[in-house]
């Protein structure tokens, strides 16, 4: 399996008022918004949501600002996983089921991949970024874990640490196919500017209605 480089971020971002499908989900904790009627969102600032690599590059092409950015993780590599050659062997299978019109046996094998795909992505990190303010860095400097830091603009400092100590951090490395799959469904609404015009009426991880 060829090496990966990624990250995943906790920020703060703004979504404008001319977006009417957003290509992430965002939580439901806005510190500054306004009704966009019509959507299932509102515009505004959202604080502290977390994204990978891919929705990043998703949210920036659209328009999304990402105003701060509170925490990081950096990784490369992949953890090559016994489970790949599996898992295709029971796509192929739900392929076959589908093919035949046995919708019931296609159900029951999509069910099982859906359990178990996220061990089939696993990322292993080898280091990760964190902010801290000067006085928790004077508490952390000592630390053995520590590769290297920056004074940032804001006088807050970005730390870069060894990360085979624990990572505060969430755990979604296991989901980055869940951003791939946004990233497909995203190029066919951008086919149709669904982002800024109402005519996505439902999607999900891997279907969109278009009434």
């Amino acid at each position: 399996m060829k090496n990966e480089h990624g990250f995943i971020i906790e920020c703060d971002i703004y979504i404008p008022k001319d977006l009417c499908f957003l290509p992430v989900c965002v939580k439901n904790n806005l510190s500054n918004s306004s009704a966009n009627k019509g959507c299932f969102y509102q515009t505004g600032f959202y604080e502290k949501q977390v994204y990978g690599h891919i929705d990043v590059e998703q949210m920036v092409s659209v328009g999304i600002q990402i105003r701060r950015i509170t925490n990081a993780i950096v990784f490369e590599g992949s953890i090559p996983s016994p489970f790949c050659d599996f898992m295709g062997d029971l796509y192929e299978l739900k392929k076959e089921h589908t093919a035949k019109g046995e919708d019931v046996f296609a159900k029951l094998i999509k069910s099982f991949m859906n359990i178990v795909y996220g061990k089939t992505v696993s990322k292993e990190i080898e280091e990760g970024h964190r902010f801290v303010s000067e006085k928790r860095f004077q508490d952390v400097v000592n630390a053995q874990t520590i590769l290297d830091y920056e004074i940032l603009e804001n006088k807050q400092i970005m730390i870069r640490e060894d990360s085979k100590e624990p990572v505060l951090f969430p755990a979604i490395l296991g989901c980055v196919i869940l951003q791939e799959a946004r990233k497909i469904i995203n190029e066919k609404v951008a086919v149709i500017d669904g982002f800024r015009k109402r005519v996505v009426a439902y999607t999900d991880t891997d279907s969109l209605y278009i009434p």
